[in-house]
Formats: structure tokens, sequence, C-alpha cells
């Protein structure tokens, strides 16, 4: 028990800090960038931290969905309830990502030679979001007993 508990909580304090690195560098790359922050007035170089702000926010909503209106009664109900939060909260986070991106950005900004906007920092982040749920769904399908791949695996054991 101990043992899996250290291991938990390193894997997760490695993603804590894999990710507030990423932040910071992306708040250096912006912050690099003088034209872009002139543009708009500084609040770009904040664009990372809006991110992880409003996603913190519709984690806080899609819990209350999955604790408060999907309620897990069997031990058959947690994985689809898991999956479904999910996908709620891909999606709701999607929009907000692009409200993030036409708020905090300028209309046009040069990222080297390359004029962009809005909508191209939106495509990388949403990218970036659904690919999280792509690979959830992957690992969820390649790790779980629910699935064909997990059984023929224990069985051939």
């Amino acid at each position: 028990m101990g043992d899996n508990v250290g291991d938990i909580a390193g894997m997760g304090a490695d993603l804590f800090g894999s990710f507030a690195e990423s932040t910071c560098a992306a708040m250096v790359l912006m912050s690099s960038n003088t034209g872009l922050i002139k543009e708009a007035n500084g609040v770009a170089v904040f664009y990372p931290m809006i991110i992880t702000a409003l996603g913190i926010l519709v984690c806080i909503f899609t819990s209350f969905i999955g604790t408060n209106l999907m309620k897990v009664n069997e031990n058959k109900q947690i994985e689809s309830t898991l999956k479904w939060q999910l996908v709620i909260s891909t999606v709701l986070l999607t929009p907000v990502l692009a409200g993030a991106a036409y708020m905090s950005l300028p209309e046009t900004f040069y990222l080297g030679l390359d004029k962009r906007g809005p909508l191209d920092a939106f495509g990388c982040t949403a990218c970036g979001l659904w690919s999280g749920l792509i690979i959830g769904y992957i690992t969820e399908v390649m790790t779980s007993h629910s699935y064909a791949p997990v059984r023929d695996i224990a069985n051939s054991c």
C-alpha cells in the first residue's frame, strides 16, 4: 500500500512539474515577442495562465456534474462516469479556450516572419485538448479489464 501511494504521489508530482514547466516556458516565449506584448498590452504573456485558470473552473464544474448529477451507486458505474467527465470537460473547455484566445491575444501578431491570430493559438490548444481525450480513451482500452486486449493478455498468462 505505501509503495503504491508513493508511486502515485510521485507520478502526480512529475505530472504537475511538467505542466508548470511548460506553462512557464510558454510565458517566457510570449514575453520574448516584444511586438506581441505591445499589441496586447502585456495580457498575451498571461495567456498560458489564463488557460490554466479557466481549465480549473471547467474542472470544478465537471466535478460537480460527476458528483451531483451522475450518481454512482455501483462499482460498474465508476468507469462510465469517469469517461463522461472526461468528455464533458473537453467539450466545455473547447469554446472557453476560443474565448480566452480572442480576449487575450491581439487580432494579428507576428511569430517570426509569420502573421498569426487568436485562431492559430486556439487551434494549438484545441489540438492538445482533444489529443488528451483521444489518448485517455486509447489508454482506457489498453489498460482496462473491460476490453479485449487486457483480457486476452490475462487469459494467455
